[in-house]
């Protein structure tokens, strides 16, 4: 594996916030490549790039821009 990776625990929250925020979480995380089964194990890894993507997606579609 190369590239830079965090674990997937980083994402704690995430799907729960963009409901709040009245997105799709599922959507998202298609958007950007991933998928719920992924982040199931908070020890998996996941590109950084992908978190980043993540957040800057929800800020964007939820207008708020403090979420990225």
């Amino acid at each position: 594996m190369s590239g830079n990776f965090i674990r997937a625990a980083t994402f704690h929250g995430f799907q729960n916030l963009v409901f709040e925020l009245g997105g799709c979480p599922d959507q998202f995380l298609d958007e950007i490549g991933l998928s719920e089964a992924q982040l199931r194990d908070p020890e998996a890894l996941v590109p950084i790039g992908s978190f980043q993507a993540a957040l800057n997606l929800a800020a964007e579609k939820t207008a708020t821009p403090r979420f990225g």
